[in-house]
């Protein structure tokens, strides 16, 4: 069915009258209806209730199109929304008082005042709303329009932070000169911070697209409005600038910050044809009043404070990820020792935060539904059909327990130990993985295998069987009537494959007939035992394997013809 959109007064609204399928858009209260069915009429409040309206029918992502474009062609029916949401009556403000100086910002009182905290919350919360529903760079991707994105931040754009960072080389392409020896260069492919990320979005499915990740570390948006002329072309597309951080120390007070930022960004503006600004993450040293002046939160303010004023499209990670870290756990799992730099988690969030709100979040990534990346302690049962045995310790979460519950379904169980469904436990190290390992329980059986992760080569060492129940196992072989040992050469004369362990290895040979020459047997990674001229002769040696083996035992003679052997026996005991 398609979704028609009925707008009007509040006088005149009667949500009876609306139909099943209709949006109902109440100009003078700021508030949005939809009828579901006769009767069934709901108002739409939160991201929440939108969300649910968009599931219910795809009719209503084009309604939603279109009432969101007639409110930016009509500022005054979005001033009347913004002017009238609940929020902003419960006492907080004087509603005469915002309606004298909504048209002019110089008469609203203070920034730290309630009337602008209010506004800033609540515009904020309608901005993020209008995001998800209607991304103008999601709609301009999809439908072919966007030929360039360039990325303007500092070094959390650049990927400082990442376990895999390398500052950039003198080989990248060049992404700012002044022509007086400022040169920077692109970060490194490798860097695995967001802009990466996006970088490999755009390229597996936007291929055309030319991104530039024009981050450049320790820069400002004061040093970016002296420098702008160098950083932004006269002709770009699409250019998201993410900018404050740097600030805290760079600018003596937030007014400055604002002063330089505004500028900067009405610069950017008029170059391209889109621009999207982010509020970085949240910080840990903004106690450090030696060296900011200011902290992030003020930042976060200023940031909103001109997008809203301008109505620029915002995306506030420093927002969005406070309340991540609520739902999730501390904030300082998702930022680097330093205080500055997310983690590599820490960037996976700032992704997953994009995603959503530029809307092509693909649904396995959104931390609301959970995922790899999930950082709690949690069963997750068939809804990781997509893991592999060779999924990286990266796509989990740093310092906590991840328990994954395997499924006969999985196109990966064969390598699994035992070729069986069973229980996962993924434990990640704090501060590196260093300390990563996996413990796998196989369904119905009294066993537990471990591996560790390999930190110099970044994959999986092999699985070791760690439960008691294997401990004295014992491996054996006997051969009777073998071949000759030819004199003076080394001959293979049994071999036992043994699972990763530590073994008591003992072997065991009946010459054909004693002589007078020198006789002795190995066994490998053990030590050689040498008699002259005996019929039986012995050795022991203690073995560690660190995967699957084959032990061998070694008959040698030195001097004299070739002898027969009468039997052969290889035993090994398991006792680690």
């Amino acid at each position: 069915m398609a979704v028609t959109i009925r707008k009007g007064n509040q006088i005149d609204f009667d949500p009876n009258k609306l139909v099943p399928g209709e949006l109902g858009l109440v100009l003078d209260a700021g508030e949005l209806y939809f009828c579901y069915s006769a009767g069934n009429t709901k108002k739409l409040t939160t991201a929440e209730d939108v969300q649910a309206l968009l599931d219910s029918t795809p009719d209503a992502y084009a309604a939603l199109l279109q009432c969101i474009g007639d409110l930016n062609n009509n500022p005054s029916e979005l001033t009347n929304i913004l002017n009238n949401i609940s929020a902003l009556q419960s006492g907080k403000l004087d509603k005469s008082e915002f309606n004298d100086a909504i048209g002019d910002r110089s008469q609203l009182p203070t920034p730290n005042s309630d009337l602008v905290s209010s506004v800033i919350e609540v515009s904020s919360q309608l901005d993020s709303t209008l995001n998800n529903i209607n991304s103008k760079f999601i709609t301009r991707l999809m439908d072919g329009q966007v030929t360039k994105i360039k990325l303007i931040g500092d070094s959390i754009t650049d990927g400082n932070g990442t376990r895999s960072y390398a500052s950039p080389s003198t080989s990248n392409p060049v992404i700012f000169n002044d022509g007086a020896g400022n040169i920077f260069y692109e970060p490194n492919q490798t860097n695995n911070g967001w802009a990466q990320k996006f970088k490999t979005f755009i390229a597996d499915d936007y291929s055309s697209v030319q991104f530039t990740n024009a981050g450049i570390g320790g820069k400002s948006a004061k040093w970016a409005n002296t420098n702008k002329a160098y950083w932004v072309s006269e002709i770009e597309d699409v250019v998201f600038v993410m900018l404050g951080t740097n600030d805290r120390w760079d600018c003596a007070t937030p007014a400055e910050f604002k002063t330089n930022l505004i500028s900067f960004l009405n610069y950017v503006k008029a170059k391209c044809n889109l621009m999207i600004v982010m509020t970085a993450p949240p910080t840990l040293n903004d106690n450090d009043t030696g060296t900011y002046h200011f902290g992030m939160k003020e930042v976060d303010r200023v940031i909103t404070e001109v997008c809203q004023e301008s109505q620029y499209i915002h995306i506030s990670h420093y927002r969005h990820l406070l309340d991540y870290a609520e739902k999730t756990g501390s904030i300082r799992t998702l930022i680097e020792k330093d205080g500055s730099h997310p983690n590599d988690e820490g960037y996976d969030a700032v992704w997953k935060s994009i995603q959503q709100r530029l809307g092509f979040t693909n649904g396995v990534t959104n931390w609301e539904n959970g995922s790899l990346s999930n950082p709690i302690i949690a069963i997750h049962g068939n809804s990781f059909p997509y893991l592999q045995s060779t999924t990286p310790i990266t796509d989990f979460v740093n310092g906590k327990e991840t328990i994954i519950e395997t499924y006969g379904t999985y196109t990966d169980i064969i390598n699994f130990p035992e070729g069986a469904s069973g229980r996962l436990r993924t434990i990640r190290g704090l501060a590196n993985d260093l300390y990563s390992y996996q413990l796998f329980e196989p369904r119905e059986v009294n066993s537990v295998y471990k591996r560790t992760w390999n930190y110099g080569s970044s994959i999986w060492n092999a699985w070791e069987k760690i439960s008691t129940s294997n401990l004295g196992t014992i491996y054996s072989t006997t051969t009777k009537l073998v071949t000759s040992v030819s004199s003076g050469a080394n001959t293979n004369v049994a071999s036992l494959s043994l699972p990763s362990g530590t073994y008591v290895v003992t072997g065991s040979i009946r010459w054909d007939t004693p002589g007078s020459d020198d006789r002795y047997i190995t066994i490998t990674q053990g030590s050689a035992s040498q008699v002259k001229g005996v019929e039986f002769m012995t050795n022991t040696a203690i073995v560690e394997l660190s995967s699957t083996t084959t032990i061998y035992l070694v008959g040698t003679q030195t001097s004299g013809s070739n002898l027969n052997l009468n039997s052969v026996v290889l035993n090994a005991v398991k006792i680690k």
